[in-house]
Formats: structure tokens, sequence, C-alpha cells
């Protein structure tokens, strides 16, 4: 009998075509986690830019005035999109203004508002009730 001193090209072909399997296999997990933590950055920065909005209605729909008018004193982060709704009636949409020097108190006052901001394809929503100070006569319109 003969004995074997190293291998036979088909085993040579077969160990190469495995590694080849395990090599691709490991890039194309690499390139899919690659691209999964772009889009968490994505959509990170987005829904910040939608909570800093929320966050500055918020705190400027504390004044009666404000929240009457629908309005901020000044522009929102880039690229956000503001819609307001009549809390009782999700379907009426209520003029936003990015500037209250525009805007045009409601005749009659909304108790509840609905805000969705939108940033890229996060969407936030707040629901926010008219100040207590100024809140006496204000039907739930």
């Amino acid at each position: 009998m003969h004995a074997r001193k190293g291998l036979t090209l088909i085993e040579v072909l077969i160990a190469l075509a495995i590694l080849t399997l395990v090599v691709l296999s490991a890039l194309h997990t690499l390139l899919l986690s690659t691209s999964m933590t772009r889009n968490t950055k994505i959509r990170f920065a987005s829904n910040q830019r939608a909570q800093r909005a929320l966050e500055k209605i918020r705190t400027e729909w504390s004044d009666a005035e404000k929240f009457d008018k629908t309005c901020v004193s000044d522009a929102l982060p880039d690229d956000v999109t503001i819609e307001v709704f009549k809390l009782s009636s999700p379907t009426k949409k209520i003029s936003f203004y990015e500037n209250c020097e525009n805007a045009v108190k409601d005749p009659t006052p909304i108790a509840f508002k609905r805000v969705v901001a939108t940033a890229g394809s996060v969407r936030l929503i707040l629901d926010i009730a008219r100040p207590q100070q100024e809140a006496e006569g204000v039907g739930d319109d």
C-alpha cells in the first residue's frame, strides 16, 4: 500500500469551497450589521429632532395665548413637520404657526389638542391640555 502524502485536488477544492462559504456568511453578517447601525442612527437623530419640537411646543403652550393661537415663538428643528388636531375630533386639523406674529387666536378655545411631530420615518404624538389659569368657560371641543 502506498502512504498518503498530502491532499488530493478534490479535497483542496472542497475545503476552499467551505472556507469561501464561511467567509461570505461572515461578510454578509458584517454588512447587514453596518446597515442596521446606520439606519438606527438615522432613526435616533429623527427621534431627537421630533422630541425637541414637541418639548418646545409643550413648554411654550404653557402660555394660554400661544396655546390658543397654536403657535411657537420661533422656528422648530429642520425637517420636522407639525400637525395639530382637536383631540375630541382627531380628523379636524388646526393651522399651526411657527411664528406667533402671524397667528390668529381661535375664537372658541379648544381644551385639548393633539400634536403630531414627524421627522424622517419617526412620528411622535403629544396630547396637551389648555393651561388651567385661563381654562374657565372653555369647552372640550
